[in-house]
């Protein structure tokens, strides 16, 4: 199989994910799009972050994260401070509500996805398991060699 091959199952394998992320979105509105959901996440990972952090880490433009994050901090997910190292900066962080929030979410996604799990086998679930294992050893490998 020649690498063109093996880059169309990885893009159509990717908008299959994406394909079934959007169905159980649409299936329950959780509050929340994907991106404030993986912008708190990311948020919670790093701790403090500056704007510009959070949008390399998310390859979303300064722009964009800018809105996002003034719209969390007015709903009082995130808070805003000036970074005392450098002034000219400023760092945002999850408040005690946005740590609540993710955690809520977090559980409707698991909630979600065991349903979905029910439906397999527990062959069907191991050959899962052991699959999306080998992905993401396979991923690390490519990651490594950027």
């Amino acid at each position: 199989m020649n690498n063109r091959e093996v880059a169309k199952v990885i893009i159509d394998f990717y908008l299959d994910v994406r394909k079934y992320i959007r169905s159980k979105k649409s299936e329950q509105d959780n509050g929340i799009t994907e991106q404030r959901f993986r912008t708190l996440a990311r948020l919670q990972e790093n701790g403090k972050s500056t704007l510009k952090k959070l949008s390399n880490d998310m390859h979303v433009s300064n722009s964009s994260i800018c809105i996002m994050l003034n719209k969390m901090v007015e709903d009082d997910l995130v808070t805003r401070e000036s970074d005392e190292k450098d002034r000219r900066n400023t760092l945002y962080s999850l408040t005690d509500e946005g740590e609540k929030f993710l955690k809520e979410q977090r559980e409707k996604r698991f909630e979600q996805v065991q349903e979905a799990l029910d439906k397999l086998t527990e062959k069907q679930k191991q050959t899962l398991v052991d699959s999306l294992t080998n992905l993401k050893d396979i991923i690390t490998i490519i990651n490594s060699q950027d």
